[in-house]
């Protein structure tokens, strides 16, 4: 009988046992499937435009070359490379062969001659180039910097010239930086050359509240290929593709609790949206926006959240 007892608590116990562990399982549908927690969101009507993506170099497009007045030695070097020279500061000084002769052989202080020439900036600017160091010879003319004006940074975009139609000057265009930063030009004029081998046209972007840039910095211009239009779009996280990103689908719910992959077409995009070409979806539509990686083909799902 004690042997008895002891066989029905057993069992007792790992009835329990099971029910705990199954307390703590994924969540799963009646039919016992397992029920993936998501959210949703929905087509939108917006006008988006098609975008053409240009390259364009900065530059700066007023700059001075400081030349030696005198042919003599350098006596002293006053700016430093990447150093701001404000106008009429001192950059270097000269001491004449006549002075130094001088200088060497100890000669009568009353002469009042020191040979001496003194080389100052004419305008504001940014030294980005040094040409000589001190005790170095120069001669008269001898570029010994060049400084470039801060405000006239600008950047040259190359623009094929198929696209010209496309290029209206006051025109606002999106530059992104290199490291992912944005900001806002302006199309100004064109220079009215073309590059033989890529027949790509130069337009000046004027920027403004950028900072100093580095000159020859490279960015992409986005630029408005047409007019905007009316398109049905979806936010990008709605969006999956292989790992090539030669196919891409979302995952569209056909009930409350069923979603089923659907492959798309995908159009023009933006910063957060992505135009769907096909197929033609309707404005009632849902889609899994969070939670839908690594889902079947057929998914339970269960909505948390309205996008």
């Amino acid at each position: 009988m004690k042997k008895y007892i002891n066989i029905r608590v057993s069992f007792i116990l790992m009835v329990l046992f099971i029910f705990a562990c199954k307390g703590r399982a994924p969540e799963e549908d009646s039919a016992g499937e397992p029920v993936t927690p998501v959210s949703i969101g929905k087509i939108v009507k917006v006008p988006m435009a098609d975008q053409i993506e240009l390259n364009a170099v900065a530059g700066y497009l007023q700059r001075e070359t400081v030349r030696a007045s005198a042919t003599g030695f350098l006596e002293s070097v006053k700016v430093s490379l990447g150093q701001e020279a404000a106008a009429g500061s001192l950059l270097f000084r000269i001491r004449t062969k006549e002075g130094r002769a001088l200088k060497n052989m100890n000669a009568d202080s009353t002469l009042h001659f020191s040979g001496l020439i003194d080389v100052v900036c004419t305008t504001r600017g940014i030294v980005t180039q040094l040409n000589h160091h001190p005790g170095d010879y120069v001669s008269e003319s001898d570029p010994l910097a060049i400084l470039v004006e801060p405000s006239s940074l600008v950047f040259l975009m190359k623009v094929p010239f198929e696209y010209h139609k496309n290029v209206q000057a006051g025109k606002t265009v999106q530059l992104v930086m290199p490291d992912g930063s944005r900001i806002r030009g302006a199309i100004g004029r064109a220079i009215p050359t073309v590059d033989p081998a890529t027949q790509a046209q130069d337009y000046v972007v004027n920027v403004s509240n950028c900072g100093i840039l580095p000159e020859g910095l490279q960015v992409t211009v986005m630029l408005n290929a047409s007019g905007g239009h009316i398109v049905n779009a979806l936010n990008k996280s709605c969006v999956l593709s292989n790992e090539t990103q030669t196919r891409f689908w979302v995952m569209k719910l056909i009930s409350d609790s069923v979603a089923v992959k659907v492959p798309i077409q995908k159009g023009t995009e933006s910063d957060s949206l992505v135009e769907i070409v096909s197929p033609m979806f309707s404005s009632g539509d849902r889609f899994v926006s969070q939670g839908n990686y690594g889902l079947p083909d057929t998914a339970m799902v269960k909505v948390t959240e309205n996008n």
